[in-house]
């Protein structure tokens, strides 16, 4: 909209200095900028780089060519100038371009049109200068403002994110484990009450349940905190990832990864961590699996990922595109919405009692 508003008082100054021609030079350099103005109205993009800078000089220098003899009746018109000059500098230019402008026109002015430059002249054009300086510099700190605002809500939301996908897993998982603890206790001690051994028998069966719940625990801690502390290079990350998933919870993963994932973004290579760290967690959570095997290659234009377990698969047997298991519902949801927000796809083959395998193409 101000742009617009200085396109029209450029015509409008052109104009008026056309009228007020009274010499051929005069005539020839206001009829160029009226041109040059009423140009610039039809097409905006002379306006914009990289013609924003002949803009510039065709506005700071044409209207010298105009008569500005001492006559009364020119003084509002050359202080039209001026203020159009003004405005087009604060909102449109930097404040080199202003500062390279005012010293020009001062030039200009006094050494070639011979003009009568007071103190005020230099005052104005100084006031100017430091008008643009300010303008620019409330620019800035808005833009840098807004990106903080925008920064924060992202890092807002991401924290949202994670908070609700470890309550998910917590609640899938130990506090499931814990009810179903509580009532093999309950069962435990009427067995006691009737049969001392068959109930010593389940409270030795509590005791490796409840060693294989810490162990899981404590696995997941484990990933969580290193992934947070995991190498920039997702390569070599994800190997860490593999290892310290491998060490902790006995099942196998054979890495095999052919990709060149080291000019990956950081926002992508964050949430392809996370995604393969609960594809393991939810391997060693629900797939009853000794053994896991990861590729990782290039391919069109796309980053291709297989995770395959021999565990027991899913309660679903086929095979499902990501569209088909979100209509149904089906699959890991966290990982699902890892996939979508990769603007990724997902194919899902599963058999239930042979495994299952996870196909995943995120785009780079």
């Amino acid at each position: 909209m101000a742009r617009r508003s200085l396109m029209a008082a450029r015509v409008l100054v052109a104009l008026l200095l056309l009228a007020a021609a009274n010499t051929p030079a005069a005539y020839a350099a206001s009829g160029t900028y009226t041109a040059f103005a009423l140009g610039v109205f039809f097409v905006p993009r002379l306006e914009r780089p990289p013609w924003n800078r002949a803009a510039l000089a065709a506005d700071a220098i044409l209207p010298f060519f105009s008569d500005w003899s001492a006559d009364p009746m020119r003084a509002p018109l050359l202080m039209l100038w001026f203020f159009f000059l003004a405005c087009s500098l604060v909102m449109l230019h930097d404040w080199l371009e202003t500062t390279v402008t005012a010293a020009a026109w001062l030039g200009i002015a006094g050494l070639v049109l011979k003009l009568d430059i007071t103190p005020q002249f230099f005052l104005g054009a100084l006031a100017l200068v430091a008008t643009s300086l300010k303008t620019q510099f409330e620019s800035r700190i808005h833009k840098m403002s807004r990106q903080s605002v925008m920064y924060r809500a992202e890092a807002m939301s991401a924290r949202d994110e994670e908070r609700e996908r470890i309550a998910n897993d917590f609640h899938d998982g130990p506090l499931q484990s814990f009810m179903s603890l509580q009532m093999r206790l309950e069962v435990a001690r009427r067995m006691l009450d009737k049969d001392h051994d068959k109930g010593m028998g389940e409270v030795r069966q509590l005791q490796e349940f409840w060693q294989n719940q810490v162990d899981s625990l404590r696995a997941f801690v484990h990933v969580i905190r290193q992934s947070h502390s995991a190498p920039t290079d997702l390569g070599s990350a994800l190997k860490l990832l593999s290892e310290a998933f491998e060490k902790e919870s006995g099942v196998k993963v054979n890495l095999d990864c052919r990709a060149d994932l080291r000019d990956m973004d950081p926002g992508p290579s964050e949430e392809l961590m996370q995604l393969f760290r609960e594809a393991l967690h939810n391997i060693q959570k629900h797939a009853s699996a000794t053994h896991v095997d990861v590729s990782i290659s290039d391919g069109p234009g796309a980053i291709e990922i297989s995770i395959h377990d021999d565990g027991k698969g899913f309660p679903f047997e086929g095979s499902y595109t990501l569209e088909e298991l979100d209509a149904l519902a089906k699959g890991p949801a966290s990982i699902r919405k890892r996939v979508h927000n990769l603007e990724g796809g997902l194919k899902l083959d599963s058999h239930p009692g042979k495994g299952s395998t996870l196909r995943i193409r995120v785009p780079r």
